[in-house]
């Protein structure tokens, strides 16, 4: 369930504060205790826009990157589809792993984020098809989806809460993660 209620003004002005004095961060990375990098964001960080971040090597960088950088942290694009839709806005499926699953170099870094899911929780259906749903693993009691894309892994945490919150869902728990940024 989704619902359009503007944040209000006092709302506004104290992430602006936040971002201003850096205590709102978009992006984080995380090393696994088996060693792989993951980019942690809100929608996900889309092919375009990695390239646009003149293609960091590491999680780390890109975090470091993306937390420098309003212009693409807020870019909507044409609509969530869009490729070039920024980290906080940017779809699953369409326009988060179907480019980098077209990619022909090395995926850098798997990824960690929210924002919308290809699937549906409530019916157990699916809003993709092909090579996504193909790669797709899904947990529905802890509503995480895993795609599989060049080698890593971008893990779906969005449970579809809405007002009411989700019946079952669990936190994505990475033991012995630490943080890289």
């Amino acid at each position: 369930m989704f619902w359009a209620d503007p944040l209000g003004d006092d709302g506004v002005t104290r992430l602006r504060q936040w971002w201003a004095d850096g205590r709102l961060r978009v992006a984080a990375a995380v090393r696994t205790a088996e060693g792989d990098e993951l980019l942690i964001t809100h929608a996900g960080l889309t092919l375009a826009g990695w390239q646009e971040l003149a293609e960091p090597g590491s999680a780390g960088q890109a975090a470091e990157v993306l937390n420098r950088r309003p212009d693409l942290i807020w870019r909507v694009g044409d609509h969530g589809r869009d490729a070039a839709a920024g980290p906080l806005w940017a779809e699953s499926g369409a326009a988060l792993h179907e480019p980098w699953m077209g990619y022909a170099g090395v995926v850098p870094f798997g990824q960690v984020h929210g924002h919308s899911t290809v699937v549906r929780f409530a019916d157990r259906g699916w809003r993709v098809t092909g090579r996504v749903r193909q790669r797709a693993a899904v947990d529905w009691d802890a509503r995480h989806v895993r795609v599989r894309v060049g080698g890593r892994v971008f893990t779906g945490v969005d449970p579809g809460h809405g007002r009411t919150g989700a019946e079952r869902w669990h936190p994505l728990v990475l033991p012995g993660a630490t943080l890289v940024e």
